[in-house]
C-alpha cells in the first residue's frame, strides 16, 4: 500500500477518489451489461476513461473481511483473529482501524475523507487513524433517514462517541446524503491540497430501495431477470467458509428466478 501512496505522491495529478459499491457481484447478475448500464455518466467518466482490472479478486468474498482487506491492502490471514464478534467475521479490527491506507495518505500530506459504509464491525467511541473527515456507518445503514458516525463534516455536528450517531432527515436518501457530503469535502480541499476521498454508499445492498426520484425509472434494454449463472453452492462446498456462510439455506428455484 505504501508503494501505491508513493506513486500517487510522485504523480502530477495525484488525487484519489475510491468508490465502493456493496454486493454488486457480476457473476450473480448484480451488474448490467456495459451497453445497457443505467449509470451512463459513471461509465463514461470512470470506466471509459479509466482502467478495468480484469484479473483482480477478493481474497475473502465476505463483507467485513473483504472490506478489511481492501482498507489495509493485506491478505486475510494477516489480519485474522479468533474469538471476535460475529460482525467482525474473524477480523482483528484494531489492525484495520490503526493501519488502513488512510494513515499513509495522511502522512503524505493528503486531506482524507471517508463517507458511507466503513465496516460491519464499527469503531466504538473513536475515529480510526488517518481520516480527517468521517461520515461512516456499518451494516446497519438504511436507505431513508440514515444515521452516521461523524467528525469534521461540513454542516454536520460531530457524533462519534460511544453510541452517538448523527441522523439525516427521515426523507433523506442515503446515496444522496453521502454524495453531497463527498462533493462538499472535495470543494473544501481541492485544488489547495492533494485529496483522498473514499465513498461507499449502501447501494446496491438489499432491500434494494431506490431513490424516490428513480422509483419508476425503467429502460426496456435492461434485463428483466438477473442472469444468475453461478449460485447455490452446496452446504458441503461451503463447509470451510467463514462465519454463517456454511449454514445458509440454498436458494429455491423460485428465488433464483427473481
Amino acid at each position: 500500500m505504501r508503494r501505491v501512496v508513493a506513486l500517487c505522491v510522485a504523480a502530477r495529478a495525484a488525487n484519489v477518489v475510491y468508490v465502493v459499491t456493496d454486493d454488486q457481484d457480476q457473476m450473480l447478475g448484480s451488474g448490467f451489461p456495459a451497453e445497457t448500464t443505467p449509470l451512463r455518466k459513471t461509465k463514461a467518466l470512470l470506466a471509459d476513461q479509466g482502467v478495468t482490472l480484469v484479473n483482480a479478486f477478493a481474497h475473502v468474498p465476505l463483507c467485513n473481511p473483504s472490506r478489511a482487506c481492501t482498507l489495509t491492502g493485506k491478505f486475510f490471514h494477516n489480519i485474522k483473529a479468533t474469538g471476535r464478534p460475529q460482525n467482525a467475521a474473524h477480523v482483528r479490527m484494531d489492525a484495520v482501524h490503526d493501519r488502513s491506507f488512510a494513515v499513509d495518505f495522511a502522512a503524505a500530506g493528503y486531506a482524507t475523507g471517508l463517507f458511507g459504509k466503513y465496516a460491519n464491525a464499527m469503531p466504538r467511541g473513536f475515529v480510526p487513524r488517518g481520516w480527517d473527515s468521517w461520515m461512516a456507518h456499518g451494516n446497519d445503514g438504511t436507505y431513508l433517514g440514515p444515521t452516521f458516525q461523524t467528525k469534521n463534516v461540513e454542516g454536520v455536528p460531530d457524533a462519534f462517541g460511544e453510541g452517538e450517531r448523527w441522523a439525516a432527515p427521515a426523507d433523506a436518501y442515503s446515496t444522496a446524503v453521502i454524495g453531497n457530503a463527498s462533493v462538499a469535502f472535495l470543494r473544501k480541499h481541492l485544488p489547495r491540497r492533494k485529496t483522498l476521498l473514499y465513498v461507499a454508499p449502501k447501494a446496491v445492498h438489499g432491500p434494494f430501495a431506490p431513490a424516490p426520484w428513480h422509483r419508476d425509472a425503467w429502460d426496456d434494454a435492461w434485463p428483466s431477470e438477473a442472469p444468475r449463472t453461478a449460485w447455490n453452492l452446496s452446504n458441503a462446498a461451503r463447509a470451510k467458509h467463514a462465519t454463517n456462510v456454511p449454514s445458509q439455506k440454498l436458494l429455491s428455484a423460485t428465488a433464483a428466478a427473481v
